[in-house]
């Protein structure tokens, strides 16, 4: 029985080197939905405190 808390040898990782999908795609995505994000909260923000009006 092997050692859980050891790594195996014959793993290997599914993400290529120098991706530039994982690189650059995927973290400005979430960059983009996080500021996204943060813009609807506080335009919720804005509509509940009466600052927007509808």
């Amino acid at each position: 029985m092997q050692d859980p808390n050891r790594p195996r040898s014959n793993d290997k990782s599914h993400m290529p080197a120098n991706s530039m999908l994982y690189e650059k795609i995927i973290p400005a995505a979430l960059l983009l939905m996080g500021i996204l994000t943060v813009a609807l909260i506080l335009f919720a923000a804005a509509v509940l405190f009466g600052i927007v009006h509808f």
